[in-house]
């Protein structure tokens, strides 16, 4: 590891209901975010000792003692003492979390800014160490995060920290930043809107993406939310989810009304995603009404629950915005410049699939199998398509009907003559990759191309003929 940081920064805060559980000191922008463990790199050799008190201090939790209530209530008082809290600690004071400031930085900001920066950074940590669990029942309460321990020099020498630890243990669990965090691109362009947003340029775009973090993130304030399902959102989300998506898109720049904004929602929103299929555009548009709506009745104090977007699928408007805002953030990274073009897709999950109705997902798929079909060569990219639409068309059928799966379970048919138009396209299908088609000197059908490439599509077409 890189040494002597105690000459470029300073240590100025902690997050003792964090564990960093990574090697590396993870870069923030000015700041760098590290390991308990790592104290001797950043901490002035004749503090050391006095750090490491600090740092147990900080792993210490007091919870009220149940014993103490009736024991004050005695009189006389027994002799016995008992104490008012119990102590207990939450992980390991090596895998806390502190964060250090460039020396060439902190002169410039005020207090408030400093501070600010600080919040900045974190909420940006937490977005990136949890991207993927915002879709689950079990997301990461932001909580954690916002308990920040002043860690300055100064400070710890005045030892006044030591009451100031022994503060009740919050209900959420405490965090953890696992490694997975650092393998993607996120944290370097959040790097980069953060110094965007510090630095003489006073970037407002930086800003923009910046508090829509922050309106997202404080959907998660406590501890894990209810499952994504229709009725499982609290009133709120509506709230901090549209306000995130307004900041990040910039919509009300030029806007005048709602009708207005509503529009340059859908159609900023449209573009950024890059929906160009008439089917998923149609979707799209009823969920984007849908969201508008779920927003004002709460706002209004009217009832939600009779809110539907899409009829093949059991999901509020609100749970599908916590699918789509992620990627949006990606793209918006990208065409800001905070990142580059080919960052790469963090999201474990295909949240378009949910932006198909069942029959129109036949449809496209039988457009396909059409054109696929009457063309003298075989077009690889649409039959890419085709696959690709068979396996969102299986995940459709056979994934999201289990009872815990988030999102929630898909609604399956029970139209006898849809089933029998489904069994007439598995056939359409199954000759389609009967067909010959040439690879690397082998004749080979479509199917035996597609598993001799030890491709996912070859298993996408077996279990859409099984669905």
């Amino acid at each position: 590891m890189e040494t002597g940081y105690t000459d470029y920064y300073s240590v100025v805060a902690g997050l003792p209901l964090v564990s960093l559980e990574v090697d590396t000191p993870i870069k923030m922008g000015g700041i760098l975010f590290w390991q308990g463990s790592d104290y001797k790199h950043f901490i002035p050799e004749g503090v050391h000792t006095l750090f490491e008190t600090f740092m147990k201090g900080a792993a210490t939790f007091g919870i009220p003692n149940p014993a103490y209530r009736a024991w004050a209530r005695k009189r006389p008082r027994p002799k016995r003492k008992v104490k008012p809290w119990l102590i207990t600690q939450s992980f390991s004071p090596e895998k806390l979390t502190f964060l250090s400031i460039k020396n060439s930085i902190k002169p410039s900001l005020t207090p408030e800014q400093l501070n600010l920066y600080i919040y900045d950074a974190v909420y940006c940590l937490y977005y990136a160490a949890h991207i993927n669990d915002f879709r689950g029942r079990m997301t990461a309460a932001l909580n954690p995060y916002r308990y920040i321990a002043n860690a300055e020099i100064d400070f710890i020498k005045t030892k006044h920290w030591n009451k100031q630890f022994n503060y009740e243990h919050q209900i959420d669990s405490p965090a953890r930043v696992k490694s997975t965090t650092t393998n993607n691109g996120l944290l370097k362009a959040f790097s980069s809107v953060l110094d965007a947003k510090y630095s003489s340029n006073d970037s407002e775009k930086a800003k923009r993406v910046i508090r829509a973090i922050w309106y997202f993130s404080n959907r998660f304030y406590d501890k894990y939310r209810a499952p994504l399902k229709r009725y499982g959102n609290e009133p709120e989300d509506a709230v901090f989810l549209v306000a995130a998506f307004e900041s990040l898109l910039n919509v009300h720049e030029g806007s005048s009304g709602t009708s207005d904004i509503t529009n340059k929602f859908r159609s900023t929103l449209e573009t950024l995603l890059a929906i160009d299929n008439q089917y998923v555009r149609s979707v799209f548009n009823s969920w984007v009404n849908s969201l508008y709506e779920h927003r004002s009745r709460i706002a209004h104090g009217d009832d939600v629950t009779d809110l539907r977007w899409n009829d093949s699928f059991d999901l509020s408007p609100v749970a599908m915005g916590f699918l789509i805002f992620p990627d949006t953030v990606r793209r918006q990274l990208i065409a800001s410049d905070f990142a580059p073009p080919d960052l790469q897709s963090y999201l474990e999950f295909d949240y378009e699939l949910f932006l198909w109705k069942e029959d129109s997902l036949l449809r496209h798929i039988k457009d396909l199998l059409i054109t696929i079909s009457s063309e003298p060569s075989l077009d690889y990219s649409k039959l890419s398509m085709l696959t690709r639409s068979l396996d969102r068309y299986n995940t459709m059928r056979t994934e999201h009907v289990e009872e815990n799966v988030n999102p929630p379970a898909y609604l399956p048919p029970t139209d006898p003559q849809k089933q029998q138009k489904l069994n007439l396209m598995k056939e359409d299908i199954k000759n389609l990759f009967d067909n010959k088609v040439k690879s690397d000197e082998k004749e080979l059908t479509i199917e035996e191309f597609f598993k001799d490439q030890d491709s996912l599509s070859g298993t996408a077409y077996d279990t859409f003929i099984e669905v």
